[in-house]
């Protein structure tokens, strides 16, 4: 079973697709990562 999800993007898309998972989940571990920690311009 999946324990742990990985977001990319904080836009709102990301950030309601980390919310609706850790309501509808909330055992799940989600951590949501912003595009300026990935290096995006």
């Amino acid at each position: 079973m999946i324990q742990n999800i990985l977001v990319l993007g904080a836009g709102s898309a990301g950030l309601l697709a980390a919310i609706s998972l850790k309501m509808k989940l909330p055992r799940l571990g989600v951590r949501l990562v912003r595009s300026s920690s990935l290096g995006a311009a």
